[in-house]
């Protein structure tokens, strides 16, 4: 017979008709039985215990002495501090461990408010899923509808797991099974985020690892050094969004907000403008020659560079140009009443040569 932990031979709760009751003959105890723990429906397990117990031909008072060997965790410990002589029969016993187990029994025919089970605050969401599933378990027949909305309720919302409560509010699942997929990827998430925080600082300050945080720049001086553009980077995306090489996903980042959207990762976590990746392959695209068009002055220097037309050639002027647009070679045309008058004024300048 297995030995009864927490019970000495000098005290046991039982009354002495169920101690010296003996063992019947070729009785074996099962190993295939799984004992009770405290975590499961403690009337269920009772019947299956009864069963195996009258399959090997045991009596009332057997089958309370045996029952102790078939307790593990929190129920053996409990029986361990029951008063020597309490338990006066096998029906005594049973009331007794389905009282003190009470809140584990499974609920039949009916749902359970599943929404006043919380997230504590310092509770992984690892840990709070794990206990949720465990308080399902306890219901028959349970409503998906009374599963969603329980679990997301029951998120802090104040806490890491405030991201995932906000998405599963926004866009809520169809069923239990779509939300426990999104509910396990974003614990992989995490899990893959806390790794890498642990590996930056297990490292020194010079050999630590980039890790990309939403609105710090991963180069510095990067702005500075990128190149006068007269279209906003959204314009050029749509544009040519086909010239341009498909991201990388975004790293995992459960305090990434929201409110900011990138069109070109189609993800959460920062403006478009303020897209680090998209800077460098549109910075690339201008030095390579295939965004040239949008440069500051690119289009002012195109005009300054343009050549001379041959058809009107530059003309070379002797002085400038007269209000009548004549050139400085024009003279004025004399007919017979300018003749008559010329020789006049010539006589007369050569009289006041002449005079003293």
């Amino acid at each position: 017979m297995r030995k009864i932990i927490g019970i000495g031979l000098d005290r046991s709760p039982f009354i002495p008709g169920i101690r010296d009751e003996p063992k019947p003959r070729d009785f074996d105890f099962s190993k295939e039985f799984k004992p009770y723990s405290g975590d499961t429906d403690v009337s269920q397990w009772l019947q299956g215990y009864v069963q195996v117990m009258r399959i090997r031909n045991a009596n009332m008072n057997f089958m309370a002495k045996a029952l102790p060997s078939y307790l593990s965790g929190s129920a053996q410990r409990w029986f361990g501090q029951l008063p020597e002589g309490s338990v006066t029969s096998f029906e005594d016993l049973s009331v007794k461990l389905a009282t003190r187990f009470f809140h584990s029994k499974r609920i039949l025919g009916m749902s359970i408010d599943l929404s006043s089970i919380r997230q504590g605050q310092h509770e992984s969401l690892t840990d709070f899923h794990r206990r949720f599933i465990q308080e399902t378990l306890r219901v028959d027949n349970i409503d998906d509808r009374d599963v969603c909305n329980g679990f997301i309720q029951g998120l802090n919302p104040f806490g890491k797991s405030s991201m995932l409560r906000v998405k599963l509010s926004t866009k809520p699942p169809r069923n239990a099974q779509e939300m426990w997929a999104i509910v396990e990827n974003h614990i992989q998430r995490e899990h893959t985020l806390k790794r890498s925080q642990e590996s930056f600082a297990s490292v020194g300050p010079k050999e630590k690892p980039k890790i990309p945080q939403e609105g710090r720049p991963a180069l510095p001086k990067m702005d500075r050094q990128l190149t006068p553009l007269t279209k906003l980077r959204r314009e050029i995306l749509q544009i040519h969004r086909d010239e341009l090489p498909t991201p990388k996903p975004l790293a995992p980042n459960p305090n990434r907000s929201t409110e900011q959207y990138c069109e070109y990762h189609k993800d959460h976590g920062h403006d478009m403008e303020d897209c680090r990746e998209l800077k460098r392959e549109i910075e690339n695209g201008v030095k390579s020659g295939k965004f040239h068009q949008y440069v500051q002055g690119t289009a002012s220097r195109q005009k300054n560079n343009r050549p001379q037309s041959r058809d009107h050639p530059k003309r070379n002027f002797r002085g400038p140009p007269r209000r009548d647009g004549r050139g400085n070679n024009w003279q004025p045309k004399i007919n017979a009443h300018h003749s008559s008058i010329i020789p006049s004024l010539n006589q007369r300048h050569s009289h006041c040569s002449n005079s003293p």
